[in-house]
């Protein structure tokens, strides 16, 4: 009988079903073989785990003065972005770190102690951690540090150079100047790639799959996996790569030596040192701290030094993203506390940074103080944030594990009621096939591409971000992007121009005989400015020249080069000189500007050997230092009125010198008093062409602007409101510290500016506000100074106002990171933009800062904007809230998926069948795989509006959303049963005589199990499993499509034309299978419109069942399947229709703002715990 049906087959066929056959036959032992292998497997991922607890375990406690081994963890800083989470959350997370015995988070390791002997005979015990050397030092290990001095003067003290025997000892105190940093090798890429829980759930499941021959299926998502795996082992490789070389920095320098035990230059480039009063090459990998190097032209420097003498010009946008360069000249000799990010910027150069030119060119040689080796520059503080990132977390990655949790408990019950339907429909078979068939539907339940999902917008986005010319290093921020609340820019180069236009001078005599001023202003080629206003416009600056060209801060350079004057060295010395051969002046000294003084200043010599102090800074400040009765009655009113009019203003000063004899030994203080009053100078700073419309656009976001400058907060005012910061009609409240307090006045009239508030009193203006970061409120605040902020904030109220303030003027870099980190608290999500230069701190504490530079990417900020445009800005927030959106619409696909699957398998199961096994290639491996592809091509909306996408995966609309499409999946399968067994004639498939194992039979059932004969208008209807397989897929299918309605945050579906064509193929194919007559096509899916059950089938199923009386009915007919797709038809509808509507704008209005209405109405007047409450409405 068995070789008859065979017989009837065509070899093909007859071949592949003996292949299935043999592959699927099921026996107890190859099951228990596999369970053995995925044993080994959760074992094996169990050891690494816990491998660090272990490695602790095994070993001899001891201590450290003979250990070999020490255990080290550190902990991270981890924040979550989100004001609340909900009760289950909160328990999950203690749950979770009760049992990973994680009390805070962190990370452990087990590192090898090594011992070494000094030159002096010393042990030295150390070790390596994430880049950094550790010295044993009484009972604990800690950075080496050689005290070198703290002071300038101290840095003096070690111009000769160290000896041989010191050198040697520091460096085997130190190590070699290097990152300690080697890329894991492919072996451990593959380890660390593949050995964990992730790999493992989908080793167990696709293994189950290829054991039950689901082949096909198991290929292609295998496939899929192994190429993400092995691309991501190819990214972590180049990336380990590049951070290489970024740690591998070694250049060429000398040092004076007289030992040849130093001179050893084998794979490095060598170094020119200073030691025991000579020069020798040395390698830069064995440079200490005290070693004095020779700084050359082209020298990429390898570690930390200070001026010692000479001066050099270096570009430093490697490592702060600032493309001018920069002149660095030696430091003093004086008793000065050396701080490298403050005042001794001006004296250090950078390790990673380049030496355009070096004064050791010409006949004065630059030496630099070696003060800091390997981890502990400058460039090696940026290269440890990587290795110690800060992880920054939204709801999602924080709720991710308890919504697997929950698919998993839902799996598991599925399988429960999986092998009770199986055992109830009277399916035969043993318990590995029902089992089998278990896991089946916790992995469809549970996909494993699901932790996937919530990455691939952000990867898309990615892609989209460079071509327009914004680049990152972590595509994970950008998503973060899409939940900013507040934006941070700093004013000049990033909101106005990088140029700065020099108007002209306002000199002292054109004030004499006036009491209002004026505004005319004077170039130095106009000869109405006197000698000494163009000899201090000449001098008075940074200026440097780099071959035939001038180099510096632009505005100093729009100074000098408006007088015609040529800069050259003479001598060792700067000297300025009038083109026109009246005079020359020596620069003798320089007072390089300050942020917290506001000013800077220099001592110069003429040729008739007299001696003056030119003076420039901040008019404010400038107005301090200077001769009461040399200013003029209207200095300040016309300074203030063109800072009001948007100019950039600086006041010039002077004052006659005696003696030259004491001129090195005079202090700063000494030099910048009792000055006398030259002039006022005024520059324009444009704002850039995009500023006002990308201003504007991020207003609609619901984003607010906030400028943070150096300026003049005249200035600042004028600009806020050229480009929107500052709404039309909106009163400006500056707040200045005035004694110990802090003096609130409005910017406007005369009247109004002498009327002041107290802080008390703004903070009650505040309260009266119903809505923060509002534009519709009637005033805003800002701030002048950081002696200010430090009031505001030492006093608790800055956190009270951090909401209406819009304006942050006279900020140095320090105050800078502060502001940003009072928004932080505040519970916000914060941008920050600016130049990469002073405002590096800044960008490194926002959440998302971007940097305007010419590098492929920066150290200092996850973003780089090639552009250096504010539209750049305006697209990353565009890009980050559409990359939320796609990943939460490719999440709730897949779970729609699992769950729309999950039912589908427990109603064939109940029934005794299943769906096709083309069928469930198309839905596994080309439905999921190419949708999910697809739907990541939407790009994002063009303009922005005023809400943010949801960060929440139990949030109510996603719930909403989610809940609701898989509400309405259940109800368009059930009614499609329904109409399948009521149906005239109706014959149940009979699962009694099949046998689960060889499920292929079980997919024929659907060629002719059921007939429904209906006369004119009825129907007739036929298939239990082709009923269920075109209610699935299409609902599957449109799943994808209506989960990428784009609503706020995306372009309208049908302009994702990937994804369009894509389901349009899929559902004409559908469409097609169900109404073409029966051929070789649809045969491949096991249509019902051919019958299996026909008289003396092959099939051996039905041939038993006609065996025992069972009737053979007719195929089903074209308009019963019409029907089926009409029912079905009509649920997709619905779906579209719940997502656009019930899933979309409307739950938002429903149940949010009426919630804060009555949130309004209840509060309290005036209380400030519901103030704060309210301030942080909506962050989530």
């Amino acid at each position: 009988m068995g070789f008859r049906v065979a017989s009837q087959l065509s070899t093909r066929e007859h071949l592949k079903r003996t292949l299935k056959r043999a592959c699927a036959y099921s026996t107890t032992r190859p099951f228990l073989y596999l369970a053995l292998v995925n044993f080994i497997r959760v074992a094996q991922c169990g050891w690494n785990f816990f491998r660090a607890t272990e490695s602790v375990k095994r070993r001899t406690p001891c201590s450290l003065d003979c250990a070999e081994y020490v255990w080290v963890w550190v902990r991270e800083e981890e924040e979550l972005l989100s004001v609340s989470s909900l009760k289950a959350v909160k328990l999950f997370r203690m749950l979770s770190k009760l049992l990973t015995s994680k009390r805070t988070p962190g990370r452990a390791t087990t590192v090898k102690v090594s011992r070494s002997v000094t030159v002096a005979g010393a042990s030295v015990q150390s070790f390596i951690h994430e880049g950094s050397r550790y010295i044993l030092r009484g009972d604990k290990f800690e950075a080496p540090l050689v005290p070198i001095g703290t002071t300038y003067s101290d840095f003096h003290r070690h111009k000769l150079g160290l000896s041989s025997a010191a050198a040697l000892e520091r460096y085997q105190y130190y190590g070699p100047n290097a990152i300690y940093y080697s890329p894991d090798s492919v072996p451990a890429l593959i380890k660390n790639e593949f050995f964990t829980w992730f790999y493992l759930y989908q080793w167990v499941m696709y293994t189950v799959w290829l054991w039950f021959s689901y082949l096909f299926v198991a290929a292609a998502e295998l496939c899929v996996v192994l190429s993400s795996a092995v691309a991501s082992i190819v990214v972590t490789r180049s990336n380990q790569q590049s951070f290489l070389k970024v740690t591998d920095f070694h250049s060429e320098v000398q040092v004076r030596c007289s030992v040849l035990e130093r001179h050893v230059c084998v794979n490095f480039a060598c170094c020119e040192v200073l030691q025991d009063g000579k020069w020798a090459s040395v390698s830069s990998t064995k440079l200490v701290p005290g070693d004095i190097v020779l700084v050359s032209t082209g020298l990429k420097l390898p570690c930390d030094l200070v001026l010692l003498a000479g001066s050099a010009i270096c570009n430093e946008s490697s490592l702060t993203g600032e493309s001018m360069p920069l002149q660095k000249v030696q430091c003093p000799n004086e008793d000065v506390v050396y701080e490298s990010v403050k005042y001794g910027n001006r004296y250090s150069l950078f390790a990673g940074t380049s030496v355009l030119q070096s004064s050791s060119d010409t006949e004065k040689p630059a030496l630099g103080l070696v003060v800091s080796t390997g981890i502990h520059t400058s460039q090696g503080g940026l290269v440890s944030t990587i290795f110690q990132p800060r992880r920054l977390s939204l709801k999602y990655d924080e709720e991710f594990g308890l919504v697997a949790c929950i698919l998993f408990c839902y799996g598991c019950f599925v399988f429960v009621l999986a092998v009770i339907f199986q055992n109830w429909s009277g399916l035969g078979g043993n318990w590995v096939t029902k089992w089998a068939f278990g896991l089946f539907t916790i992995s469809q339940v549970l996909t494993p591409l699901l932790p996937v999902a919530l990455k691939v917008g952000q990867i898309r986005s990615s892609q989209r971000l460079k071509k327009a010319g914004v680049l990152t290093l972590d595509p994970s921020r950008i998503a973060i992007c899409g939940k900013i609340k507040c934006f941070c820019f700093d004013k000049t180069g990033t909101l106005t121009m990088e140029n700065l236009t020099f108007l002209g001078v306002q000199s002292r005599e054109f004030y004499e005989g006036k009491t209002n001023g004026g505004s005319e202003l004077f170039l130095p080629d106009s000869n109405k400015l006197n000698r000494k206003v163009i000899e201090a416009l000449a001098s008075c600056h940074s200026v440097a020249q780099m071959g035939t060209a001038y180099v510096g801060n632009e505005l100093e350079l729009q100074m000098f080069k408006s007088t015609g004057w040529v800069l050259t060295l003479q001598d060792k010395v700067s000297v300025v000189r009038d083109p026109s051969g009246k005079g020359a002046l020596l620069v003798l000294r320089k007072f390089d500007f300050d942020y917290e003084l506001q000013r800077m200043s220099v001592i110069v010599k003429n040729e008739s050997n007299e001696l003056f102090v030119f003076c420039k800074g901040s008019f404010e400040k400038i107005e301090k230092l200077c001769r009461q009765e040399t200013l003029p009655m209207a200095y300040r009113e016309t300074s203030e009125r063109f800072a009001m009019n948007g100019a950039y203003v600086l006041s010039l000063a002077f004052k006659r010198l005696a003696n030259e004899k004491d001129v090195v030994d005079l202090t700063r203080g000494q030099v910048e008093r009792d000055l006398e009053f030259l002039g006022v100078m005024v520059f324009r700073n444009e704002l850039k062409t995009d500023t006002i419309k990308a201003m504007r656009d991020l207003e609609k976001g619901g984003i607010t602007p906030i400028m943070i400058t150096g300026d003049h907060p005249n200035c600042a005012q004028y600009i806020a409101k050229a480009c929107n910061i500052v709404k039309i009609g909106q009163l400006v409240i500056l707040g200045q510290l005035e004694g110990a307090e802090v003096v609130w006045r409005c910017f406007g009239t005369e009247f109004e500016a002498h009327k002041h508030m107290t802080t008390g009193e703004v903070l009650q203006k505040c309260l009266g506000t119903r809505k923060s970061f509002s534009s519709e409120t009637d005033f805003v605040l800002a701030l002048s100074g950081s002696a200010t902020l430090n009031a505001l904030l030492e006093g608790g109220y800055l956190e009270l106002l951090v909401f209406h303030i819009r304006i942050y003027a006279r900020m140095p870099p320090d105050s800078k990171v502060c502001i940003v980190k009072a928004y932080r608290a505040a519970g916000l999500v914060v941008g920050m933009c600016g130049d990469g230069g002073n405002d590096c701190g800044a960008l490194r504490a926002a959440h998302a800062g971007i940097a305007f530079g010419d590098a492929e990417a920066s150290l200092v900020s996850p973003f780089t904007s090639t552009t250096k445009t504010i539209s750049s800005v305006v697209a990353l927030v565009k890009e980050g809230r559409a990359a939320l959106h796609t990943s939460f619409g490719v999440y709730k696909f897949l779970v729609c998926y699992g769950q729309l699957f999950s039912m589908t398998k427990l109603f064939c199961f109940f029934y005794g069948v299943l769906l096709s096994l083309m069928g469930c290639i198309f839905a596994d491996a080309v439905a999921v795989l190419t949708l999910g592809y697809t739907m990541t091509l939407g790009r994002p909306k063009s303009t922005l509006k005023g809400r943010r996408p949801t960060s929440s995966l139990l949030s109510l609309q996603t719930l909403v959303s989610v809940i609701g499409v898989i509400a309405i999946n259940f109800l368009i399968l059930l009614a499609v049963l329904w109409f399948v067994t009521h149906s005239k004639n109706f014959v149940p498939w009979p699962s009694s005589l099949a046998t689960s194992q060889y499920w292929w039979f079980l997919s024929d059932n659907c060629k002719s199990t059921f007939i429904l004969v209906v006369y004119f208008i009825k129907i007739y209807l036929a298939g239990e499993a082709t009923a269920l397989y075109l209610a699935f897929y299409l609902n599957l299918i449109t799943s994808a499509l209506i989960f990428s309605f784009g609503g706020q945050f995306r372009t309208f579906v049908l302009k994702n034309k990937g994804l369009v064509a894509n389901w349009l193929a899929l559902f004409i194919l559908t469409v097609l299978l169900a109404l073409l007559p029966p051929n070789a096509f649809t045969d491949v899916w096991h249509m019902a419109s051919r019958p299996y059950n026909r008289p003396n089938t092959s099939h051996p199923i039905w041939r038993r069942f006609q065996r025992e009386g069972g009737t053979p009915p007719p195929p089903m007919s074209f308009l019963l399947r019409l029907g089926l797709l009409l029912i079905i038809g009509i649920g997709l509808a619905c779906l579209c229709l719940w997502q656009a509507l019930f899933a979309g704008s409307i739950p938002y209005c429903l149940f949010y703002h009426p919630l804060n209405f009555i949130i309004i109405l209840c509060r309290r007047p005036n209380c400030k715990t519901c103030f704060q409450k309210q301030q942080k409405k909506g962050l989530n």
